[in-house]
């Protein structure tokens, strides 16, 4: 296989990093994250980075990258599949998704912990205007093909869902794979 791209995209809360982390260990892949932890969708010139940082690594980096990031308009998801065509690699769009509780008591946890933590109270406001940016997330439409997309329900078994995913690229480096050489003993009984 020359290279596979694995997209991770959804809404702050969906799921996306612990799903990265998992598929990105699993099948030895560089980490891209376009998102930041107190902003639900990255500006354009962000995505820009990342994705010029992909198309490199793309080309250096064994060919294994997964991206994280929103990918919140058709217009990124269009851009995320240009970049994925001019590298000559697969893609595969993950997009997750969780229900809104479990959405809000993730954010809750990750802008409370840390170096940077927020008091509840501010992370409580800092919750509520990510989960009300969700009006601002274009559906998936036909920017990406159907048959590079997995829809993933992160509210249980992200572990499941990182190892289909992984499953998935695993499978397509297997049927890239060169086929080995006959032996001798194997031409010689198919002449006979």
């Amino acid at each position: 296989m020359a290279s596979v791209l694995v997209a991770i995209a959804g809404q702050a809360g969906a799921g996306k990093n612990r799903l990265a982390e998992l598929i990105a260990r699993r099948i030895g892949a560089r980490r891209i994250d376009v998102s930041g932890d107190q902003e639900p969708f990255p500006e354009p010139a962000t995505y820009a980075r990342a994705l010029s940082e992909t198309a490199a690594a793309l080309d250096t980096d064994g060919g294994r990258v997964v991206l994280v990031g929103a990918f919140h308009t058709r217009e990124s998801r269009r851009k995320l599949l240009r970049v994925a065509g001019a590298a000559r690699s697969a893609l595969l769009y993950l997009e997750c998704s969780a229900n809104e509780f479990v959405r809000r008591r993730r954010l809750r946890l990750r802008l409370t912990s840390g170096a940077d933590a927020l008091t509840p109270p501010e992370a409580e406001l800092w919750v509520n205007r990510l989960v009300s940016d969700d009006e601002n997330f274009e559906r998936t439409g036909f920017e990406i093909p159907r048959a590079a997309q997995m829809l993933i329900d992160t509210t249980v078994g992200v572990e499941i869902w990182g190892g289909l995913a992984s499953s998935r690229v695993e499978l397509w480096a297997a049927d890239a794979a060169p086929a080995p050489a006959p032996r001798l003993e194997d031409q010689a009984l198919s002449a006979g």
